[in-house]
């Protein structure tokens, strides 16, 4: 955990004592303006993470660390997939048949050596129109922000098996991003391409409880050393 994670985690404890209603702390979503066809397509491209996962299901696994769906399954090939690996129907996506009540991919910090990702993105290649509906949330499951496209503005009438009709919806937030949850109004649902990365340099780490005992004794030393300074110049 980071000093602002914990930091937020503090706040959100205050809050709820106080009566108060938690907000996430600040941050982004982004698409369904955003056609992806291959990984060239990611706004994460050439920027700096510490890690950084793509999982493509090519191996008819979702087996990337930290990270867990809440249903669903790999599929692939066949004539019904649409995955952006393969031309389409040859690759592997992750499908649900309940596009309505979505998919739900949760990170754990502590297989990603501690830190929770800061950028998440997501690839809709199929699912029924005429409304599709992304949702990031923080590591206090506050929400961080949510779009909906809500009369399928982006979905052309080549209908969603083409792959000029693959939408990126992503997320970023530099307090980390604990999960994201993707859907649409009917019918099943199909995603590609899960990608997430971590800061480069974690802002921060809060010490351990070994750490924080020896700071505050020093801290209580300090304090001895002033008091006895103190002390002889007032003699």
């Amino acid at each position: 955990m980071n000093l602002k994670m914990f930091v937020a985690g503090a706040a959100v404890a205050l809050s709820a004592t106080m009566g108060l209603t938690a907000v996430a702390q600040a941050g982004t979503v982004f698409g369904p303006n955003l056609p992806y066809t291959s990984f060239n397509d990611t706004p994460f491209k050439g920027q700096s993470f510490g890690y950084f996962h793509l999982e493509t299901f090519e191996d008819n696994a979702l087996n990337t660390p930290g990270v867990t769906a809440s249903n669903g399954a790999v599929v692939g090939p066949g004539p019904l997939v649409d995955s952006v690996d393969g031309g389409g129907d040859k690759g592997h996506s992750f499908f649900d048949i309940n596009g309505a009540g979505g998919i739900t991919f949760t990170f754990d910090a502590t297989q990603l050596g501690g830190f929770l990702p800061t950028s998440v993105g997501i690839v809709w290649t199929d699912g029924d129109v005429p409304a599709r509906h992304f949702s990031a949330y923080d590591e206090n499951n506050l929400l961080i922000g949510t779009i909906d496209d809500a009369a399928g503005k982006f979905y052309s009438t080549g209908g969603d098996d083409h792959p000029e009709n693959y939408r990126f919806y992503g997320a970023t937030n530099a307090g980390g991003i604990h999960k994201i949850f993707i859907s649409n109004d009917s019918g099943g649902i199909e995603v590609d391409h899960l990608q997430y990365g971590g800061p480069v340099t974690p802002s921060n780490s809060v010490p351990e409880p070994a750490t924080w005992a020896l700071m505050i004794g020093g801290f209580g030393l300090a304090g001895a050393a002033l008091r006895r300074r103190v002390a002889v110049a007032a003699i």
